[in-house]
């Protein structure tokens, strides 16, 4: 007879082998805010790491980037000079420590590996904003910009420009209050006070620096300044440099206009993100 074959054994299973574990992440830093109104002071650890590399910075911002454009070649090749290094170090100071109320310039991530670099990102776009609007033309306030349908700039553009479309009965700061955390800033309306600003556009026919004055019982309309009127009877005075443009006589105040006067025009809000965009020279 045949032998009886031996029964063939269970195989033993594989020893089930243990996950690998992934290796644990650092922290990583948050999004910035969404809101100057919850941006969390920074720590001082975080404002002397960000401040030393400012510092070792100071040679390429000043020769880089703090620049402002020669009129006559139009090249960008001559520091500027309403913006130093220093005010532009004090404006962040002073925004960083909460001197402007509650308030602070976002510096970064306290809590995460690298999240300082968050907030020198935040300081580059600060930068580069300032430089292309203020630096390079070394202007220190807001020109008259916004024109109505027939190409004129309304005198009362002091009182806000590019925030209505069509007419608006209410003044500019009843319908732009400032935020609860700005409004520290706001100062009651003064309709005596004088006030010319120091920036114009550099085109020909450019209207003036925008100003504010009282109003009379005989003048309560301001008109509008047209740029392809001729100065040369008024004796082209009204800015140096200027060269055409006039106050419109049969103008009227115009539909994208907030008011027909400028009376304490002067005396809104001003965010202190515009503040510093000027670096606060003093």
């Amino acid at each position: 007879p045949n032998p009886t074959p031996n029964p063939t054994p269970n195989p033993t299973p594989n020893p089930t082998p243990n996950p690998t574990k992934r290796p644990t992440k650092p922290p990583q830093a948050a999004l910035p805010p969404s809101s100057a109104g919850n941006i969390p002071a920074p720590s001082h650890e975080l404002m002397a790491k960000v401040g030393s590399i400012l510092v070792s910075a100071s040679t390429g911002i000043s020769d880089d980037v703090l620049l402002s454009i020669d009129l006559t070649t139009m090249e960008e090749s001559r520091p500027t000079r309403l913006y130093q290094y220093g005010g532009f170090v004090n404006a962040l100071g002073v925004l960083s420590k909460g001197d402007m109320g509650s308030t602070y310039f976002y510096l970064g991530d306290d809590n995460s590996i690298g999240g300082a670099n968050y907030g020198l990102a935040n300081v580059a776009l600060f930068l580069s904003q300032a430089s292309v609007e203020t630096v390079r033309f070394d202007v220190c306030d807001e020109i008259s910009w916004e024109k109505d349908v027939f190409g004129r700039y309304a005198i009362a553009n002091s009182c806000g420009q590019g925030r209505f479309a069509g007419v608006s009965m209410v003044s500019y700061q009843d319908s732009n209050p400032c935020a609860i955390h700005e409004a520290f800033m706001a100062c009651p309306v003064d309709t005596t006070m004088m006030a010319v600003a120091e920036t114009h556009g550099i085109f020909a026919g450019a209207p003036p620096p925008l100003e504010c004055f009282p109003s009379t019982p005989a003048e309560r309309f301001t008109g509008a300044w047209d740029p392809t009127l001729s100065c040369i009877k008024d004796g082209c005075d009204s800015y140096d440099g200027q060269r055409l443009g006039n106050v419109d006589p049969s103008s009227v105040p115009t539909a994208n206009s907030v008011s027909a006067l400028v009376d304490g025009a002067f005396h809104v809000c001003v965010p202190p993100f515009y503040c510093s965009m000027h670096f606060l020279t003093l």
